[in-house]
């Protein structure tokens, strides 16, 4: 694949991971709670999964005004999912770093977010640019 067509994706997956873990470190704490709490419910996670997958059609949107190549999606999804999941690699191996005084808890919680928000993040751009119209 020529540079010229994975550069734009690979761009667009750090700065969509670099604002999700400012957010996160930022208000993490408020919006992740542990698996245990009382205050977690399952009408919370999906409002949280909710706002995600509506953030990332956005972001598939901003991507498609920059490649409207028919592929775009796809690109969008692969590249911006591995590029995600290895620097999130780096951030649980870091976690003191990048998420301080978060608890096990609470990184467990960050951890099933991130599951779905992969999942996510694999479906919505190539459906969203499938048929290039964005």
């Amino acid at each position: 694949m020529p540079q010229k067509k994975w550069l734009p994706a690979l761009s667009f997956a750090v700065i969509v991971w670099f604002v999700v873990i400012l957010c996160f470190r930022f208000f993490g704490q408020t919006v992740l709670l542990p698996p245990a709490s009382a205050a977690l419910s399952p009408l919370r996670f999906c409002l949280l999964e909710g706002v995600t997958a509506i953030l990332l059609y956005l972001v598939a949107w901003c991507y498609g005004k920059f490649d409207r190549s028919p592929e775009a999606g796809r690109r969008l999804a692969v590249i911006g999912s591995a590029t995600g999941l290895g620097l999130d690699a780096f951030v649980f191996w870091n976690h003191e770093l990048f998420l301080p005084g978060w608890s096990y808890d609470q990184l467990l919680s960050f951890a099933v977010w991130l599951c779905f928000a992969y999942a996510l993040y694999l479906i919505i751009p190539f459906l969203a640019l499938r048929t290039n119209r964005l």
